[in-house]
Formats: structure tokens, C-alpha cells, sequence
């Protein structure tokens, strides 16, 4: 049964008699679209057989809602892509993944969660010298990162404030170091 004729029924025989043949049509036109999706869900488990990899029928359609493109025609290679790049999306390691894909030299990333006290906002820092293309990098990261999360993200030459600060030296240790304050900033960080 289609879901235009569980419309159909839904409405009652007084409508379908008064209405005649033109409100199938209307119904297979409006509801013609959703018929996939309600093939998808209709099973005893509804939506979880949808989002079980193991078990969709459509796992091309599952990867997008993932925010994977399958390449693989074959259900179980689809499957595949997705285990090796859906089931990290979302966690940091794939945002640092993500970011160190467009970087050199040591590919540093710095990740920081809930940025001043916000969960909502996440803070990532890869250094200049080592981002060829710092808008790669942010496209890459948009990717990666969790929906719903704000992302702040910088290239410095150097050092952040955050990082000098969390370094926890006094301002008279870094005075007796003889290097100016810019010089200090331009400075990477260790590791």
C-alpha cells in the first residue's frame, strides 16, 4: 500500500467520494517523493533500521546524512567507506586528522573545547609555517567538525596569548630572556 492510499483511507470514504479520481493524483503527487524514505522506515524497527549500517538497504543514503560520499557501487564497499571515514566525523581526532591532511613539517594542531567556558565553541590552531593554505585547512576542518559547534580557527606565526600564558612563566622570566615581546610571539611552540 502506497502512502497515498493510506492517505486516501485516513481521509475517510465521505472526502474520496466527494473529492472523485483527482485526489489520488493530488495525493501521489504530494506524497509521490516521501515513498523511498517510507519504504526505508516502514519495517518493524522504523528509523533505527535506517541508521544501522549493518542492516540499510541504502547505506549510500546513511553515509550522506554522515557526511560521506561513497564511491563503491557494491553495498558492502559502501559500507566500508563509511566505517573507515563516517565513524570518526564528529570526534577530534578527525578534526586534527582533517586539519593535518592540508599541513607540513609536524602538522601541529591544537584543539580546544569550550572556548571561555562555552560549550558550543571550539577553538583549533595550526601555526603558519606549516599551513600552505590556511582556507584548506578551515574547509577541511568545516567538515570534520561536530554539527551544531562554533569553530574559531587561526594560522599564527607563532605562539597564541593562550599558549605564552599557559607556558606559566612570570613576566619578569620572560623579561630576563633578552627577546623582545614580538619575538617571543613568533616563536612555535615545543612538540
Amino acid at each position: 500500500m502506497t502512502l497515498a492510499d493510506r492517505a486516501e483511507a485516513h481521509l475517510g470514504p465521505g472526502i474520496s467520494g466527494q473529492a472523485g479520481p483527482l485526489l489520488q493524483l493530488l495525493l501521489q503527487a504530494l506524497l509521490g517523493p516521501a515513498e523511498p524514505v517510507a519504504d526505508l522506515t516502514s519495517g518493524e524497527d522504523g528509523w533505527a533500521q535506517a541508521f544501522d549500517l549493518d542492516t540499510t538497504a541504502t547505506p549510500a543514503w546513511l553515509g550522506a546524512a554522515l557526511g560521506v560520499s561513497v564511491v563503491s557501487t557494491d553495498l558492502e564497499g559502501q559500507r566500508n567507506e563509511i566505517r573507515a571515514r563516517g565513524s570518526a566525523r564528529g570526534k577530534l581526532t578527525a578534526l586534527t586528522a582533517a586539519a593535518q591532511a592540508t599541513l607540513t613539517g609536524q602538522k601541529r594542531v591544537l584543539v580546544t573545547e569550550r572556548v571561555d567556558g562555552d560549550p558550543y565553541r571550539i577553538e583549533v590552531i595550526t601555526f603558519a609555517p606549516e599551513t600552505p593554505d590556511p582556507e584548506a585547512t578551515r574547509r577541511a576542518l568545516l567538515l570534520a567538525k561536530p554539527a551544531g559547534l562554533l569553530l574559531s580557527y587561526a594560522a599564527p606565526v607563532g605562539k597564541t596569548y593562550r599558549q605564552m600564558k599557559n607556558e606559566g612563566r612570570t613576566y619578569a622570566q620572560l623579561k630576563a630572556t633578552g627577546k623582545t615581546y614580538d619575538t617571543l610571539r613568533k616563536e612555535l611552540p615545543d612538540g
